[in-house]
């Protein structure tokens, strides 16, 4: 097999992992229930405090972890992409399409999640830190999508009211 498509693999394999992290993420961190919570602190969990300050703000947690799924999964159809025109040719469009979904889906998105509700708190503990890092990270480009969302949000559905 060609080397470039020996580097494509792995790099699709990487990039398919990070799917899985983000998704894995979003639910365990958003499925933890108050007892669980209360159970982390009682046990004086070491990272209880970084869940809980991720979890106080959730359109910011959110808004993380979307932009990070949404960039390795465009990645990962680009590279799948390339893996099928070495394969088959340009005019096999197609092909990609057929096989990104169903492995995105599977590897991405249902089996990260399934895995991590079973298993919220281990999940949550593995990756509370690098999911803190990646939100640091990226924060100047989050701002600016949060404040574009909430630029349409605002238009569709007006200004939120404050209570009181």
């Amino acid at each position: 097999m060609d080397p470039a498509l020996w580097i494509e693999l792995i790099v699709f394999v990487v990039l398919l992992g990070f799917s899985g992290f983000f998704s894995s993420t979003e639910t365990s961190l958003f499925s933890l229930s108050q007892f669980q919570l209360d159970q982390m602190r009682a046990a004086k969990n070491p990272r209880i405090e970084l869940i809980e300050r991720l979890r106080s703000e959730p359109r910011r947690l959110i808004v993380t972890i979307l932009i990070g799924n949404e960039f390795v999964n465009v990645s990962a159809s680009v590279i799948s992409a390339a893996m099928i025109i070495h394969l088959f040719g340009a005019d096999n469009e197609m092909i990609n399409l057929l096989v990104m979904v169903p492995i995105l889906l599977l590897f991405g998105e249902i089996t990260p999640k399934v895995l991590a509700i079973r298993n919220n708190v281990a999940f949550a503990n593995a990756e509370c830190c690098p999911i803190a890092l990646f939100a640091r990270l990226i924060t100047p480009l989050r701002e600016v999508i949060r404040h574009v969302a909430e630029f349409f949000i605002t238009l569709i559905v007006g200004k939120q009211r404050s209570a009181g």
